[in-house]
């Protein structure tokens, strides 16, 4: 297994799941459009990894899913993009992170004022 790349690290540590930060990061470009097994291969992991990750990333709007018809015959083929730029992404991870940590220092300061 290679070493994990730098955004990988920054994500999780700012809060994402280690499955949903190695998702997220197959993504080099805001217009790629990648296969669940596209994902699977670049992130190194497990179908349902995977899957579980796509959910919380498409219930949080982060990825659009198409349908695309193959040339052949057959079901379509699922395709998912970033339904916002990765640096908006980004910025809303970074909010929500700023919110947790101001929410615990004012129950920190509260719990001073509770002792004092």
């Amino acid at each position: 297994m290679q070493p994990e790349p730098q955004i990988v690290k920054l994500l999780v540590a700012n809060g994402l799941r280690p499955a949903e930060a190695r998702t997220l990061a197959c993504w080099n470009e805001d217009d790629d459009e990648l296969t669940q097994l596209d994902m699977e291969n670049i992130a190194g992991l497990r179908q349902p990894e995977v899957s579980l990750a796509v959910c919380e990333m498409r219930r949080r709007g982060w990825l659009r899913q198409i349908a695309k018809r193959k040339p052949e015959r057959g079901a379509p083929v699922k395709v998912y993009t970033l339904a916002i730029p990765m640096r908006d992404i980004v910025r809303e991870i970074v909010a929500e992170r700023t919110r947790e940590i101001d929410q615990a220092q004012e129950l920190t300061v509260q719990l001073l004022q509770a002792v004092a």
